[in-house]
């Protein structure tokens, strides 16, 4: 059981200072936690001057709110609804430098940016399906990616500038700047028949298109 200091306790809609729902942001971030036991405080939350940051060492969700440095620790979720979301503080600050890894993002080469990156399939919107095809071809098919974790992050209905560097950096990056939100997912090996195969079929959609 959690020691409890102050708890954070959030309602659908209710909104920031800047007419953001902290609810649905925060809610966001949540989707990033590790539900390993083994990943000791990958397990929570943390608030760091104002940032919720969540990971579970293959995706990173950051998002920038108006909560004061007061409020900084390790929270636990113990309640995670659809409108009600509450995080407990617990003793224990130990969690990976988020900063260094944020910063390290803007030095890589960048191989491909897509703007406008959203769920759905407006007009002008680059959708999920079409955006993870252009990812993979970016990374020239060596690498994968989480479509479950890509989808996580356009859940929040936002849209995003994604960057996918290089193919052999290990982070394709998703910045959304009007809503302070930002995150990074981890490509993963492909095996060389399955490269083949997803060039194949990229090209046939092109010929097709």
């Amino acid at each position: 059981m959690a020691n409890l200091k102050s708890m954070i306790d959030l309602k659908k809609p209710e909104r920031d200072t800047h007419g953001q729902s902290t609810f649905s942001h925060v809610k966001w971030v949540c989707l990033a936690v590790s539900n390993d036991k083994l990943r000791g405080n990958l397990q929570y939350v943390l608030l760091d001057d104002g940032y919720f940051i969540a990971s579970d060492s293959h995706r990173i969700h950051i998002y920038k709110s108006n909560y004061g440095k007061e409020f900084d620790g390790l929270y636990e979720i113990s309640l995670f609804t659809g409108k009600r979301l509450i995080l407990e503080k617990i003793e224990g600050t130990d969690f990976p430098d988020w900063r260094r890894t944020q910063n390290k993002m803007k030095d890589f080469t960048q191989s491909l940016t897509l703007t406008g990156v959203k769920r759905g399939a407006e007009k002008g919107i680059v959708s999920l399906n079409t955006a993870s095809a252009l990812i993979l071809k970016a990374l020239d098919y060596r690498s994968g990616i989480n479509l479950h974790y890509l989808d996580d992050v356009l859940s929040s209905g936002h849209e995003y500038t994604v960057t996918i560097p290089a193919p052999d950096s290990n982070k394709i990056v998703l910045e959304c700047t009007e809503e302070d939100e930002w995150a990074a997912l981890m490509p993963f090996k492909l095996v060389p028949s399955d490269t083949e195969q997803l060039a194949k079929a990229f090209e046939k959609s092109e010929v097709e298109a």
